[in-house]
């Protein structure tokens, strides 16, 4: 009975985990407990695996933050000497930047997209798990109290949870990192992507609204509207969308969501026993249908005036918070970089020699 009682404690313990990260990150992938030592076994040690044709360097910002920075080229990027590519920038890179970066070669390799060079903006750790606290201050565009009373409680380091610092984080990327990447590398200035997933979506969303010109096109999915008592809404209905860049054309906004996010709490996560905490939580933002939201999102979007921005929107079936990251990846990547890219650039880039592998 001893046994199976601390069983279902620490079961408890690594949902709350979860439910902490959930807010910060992918639900699922947070919250794991550490591997037992391997036992010994005849084979060398060996080394880390990395992702062949990538680097990484680390960046410190004007807002004191250091980021690490990892870059995946084209294959053949050394061969196409005289070409400039389109350039995806990818949050949550400890978590999805070696995913991304294999997508978009395997896109390129098919002639789906152009070679495009992938910049994953990530952190100084090892694990997304590690990023909580860093990706709810830098994705946030306001603060939300009652988020952050809920992750202090859950995490209960002590360490204050603060959010709402994405305008800080967006001028680090348009005054440091875009130029970094742009005099290191072939990276064409007409052709920016942003990808993010989760909060880093809503982050998209905000560099949409208050920088729309940053960026050419935005894959983003499964906002989480909710934030800040539906702040993007409101700050989305007020947005004016840019001129055209580049002679690009008009902006592009890919929004994707999982069909089985039909509840906040089956997004997150939520145990049947919820703590004190979780209870004040739900009793604070109810709990709410992202897919409805969603739905509220593109409505008001739908309403502006389209001139300058070209939308598209999918809900995909069978799709839950962390397995549609993936599928909005290749199914923007397809839609903003596919067949065509050249003519709207006016041939601006040399990313489009899908012969060159």
């Amino acid at each position: 009975m001893g046994g199976s009682r601390t069983d279902r404690a620490a079961l408890g313990v690594r949902r709350r985990l979860q439910l902490a990260c959930a807010f910060a990150a992918i639900a699922g992938l947070c919250g794991a407990a550490p591997s037992a030592p391997a036992a010994p076994s005849p084979v060398a040690m060996a080394a880390p695996a990395t992702v062949p044709g990538t680097e990484r360097f680390d960046l410190t910002g004007s807002n004191g933050q250091t980021y690490r920075i990892s870059v995946g080229l084209p294959q053949g990027y050394e061969r196409m000497a005289d070409a400039r590519f389109a350039t995806v920038y990818v949050l949550d890179a400890n978590g999805s930047f070696a995913m991304a970066t294999e997508l978009a070669r395997i896109l390129a390799a098919g002639g789906e997209i152009p070679p495009v060079v992938v910049v994953g903006i990530g952190y100084p750790v090892d694990f997304l798990s590690e990023t909580v606290l860093q990706r709810l201050r830098d994705f946030t565009p306001t603060p939300d109290p009652v988020h952050e009373r809920l992750v202090e409680a859950l995490t209960g380091t002590g360490t204050p949870v603060v959010s709402g610092q994405a305008a800080a984080f967006r001028r680090f990327i348009a005054d440091q990192l875009i130029p970094a990447v742009e005099a290191r590398y072939r990276a064409s200035p007409h052709q920016r992507l942003l990808a993010g997933h989760s909060l880093g979506a809503l982050f998209g969303l905000a560099v949409l609204a208050d920088q729309p010109d940053l960026f050419d096109a935005y894959v983003l999915s499964s906002p989480p509207v909710l934030w800040d008592r539906e702040y993007v809404l409101r700050r989305m209905a007020q947005a004016l969308y840019p001129k055209p860049r580049a002679d690009c054309g008009p902006v592009r906004l890919f929004l994707a969501m999982g069909r089985e996010e039909t509840t906040l709490s089956k997004v997150i996560g939520l145990p049947p026993d919820l703590t004190p905490a979780e209870r004040d939580f739900l009793k604070a933002v109810g709990d709410p249908s992202p897919v409805a939201q969603f739905d509220s999102l593109l409505g008001v979007l739908q309403r502006q005036p389209k001139a300058d921005l070209t939308l598209r929107s999918e809900i995909f079936p069978g799709e839950t918070h962390g397995s549609v990251e993936p599928r909005a990846w290749v199914e923007g990547l397809r839609w903003a970089l596919g067949p065509g890219l050249e003519d709207r650039c006016a041939g601006k880039s040399g990313s489009g020699s899908h012969d060159a592998r």
